[in-house]
C-alpha cells in the first residue's frame, strides 16, 4: 500500500511541474505540420487543460493521410498532458 501512495504523489509532482511550452514542444515534436502536407486528407485536432488544477491548455493541429494515423496521435497526445481533454478530433480537411 506503500509504494501505491509514493506512486501517486511522484505522479502529481511530474504532473505539475508541466508547463505549457514544455508539454507544447513534446507533443510538436512528432506532430506532421499540414503546411509539410498540403495534399493530406484528415486533420486531426486536440485541446486539453495542462495538468490538475494548472491555468495553462495546449491546441495543436495536425494533418495526416489517413484516419489512424490520427486517432494514434491523438492517443500518444492525450498521453501527454495531466489534466482535461477538450477537445480529440480527426475529420475530413477543409
Amino acid at each position: 500500500m506503500a509504494l501505491i501512495g509514493v506512486a501517486l504523489a511522484m505522479g502529481a509532482t511530474a504532473a505539475s511541474a508541466q508547463t505549457r511550452s514544455s508539454v507544447t514542444g513534446k507533443i510538436k515534436r512528432y506532430t506532421p505540420s499540414c503546411s509539410s502536407a498540403p495534399d493530406a486528407l484528415i486533420t486531426g485536432r486536440f485541446a486539453g487543460l495542462i495538468g490538475f488544477g494548472t491555468p495553462g491548455t495546449v491546441s495543436i493541429e495536425a494533418c495526416f493521410y489517413s484516419v489512424p494515423a490520427c486517432e494514434a496521435w491523438l492517443r500518444r497526445a492525450s498521453g501527454e498532458i495531466g489534466g482535461r481533454i477538450f477537445l480529440a478530433v480527426c475529420e475530413r480537411r477543409r
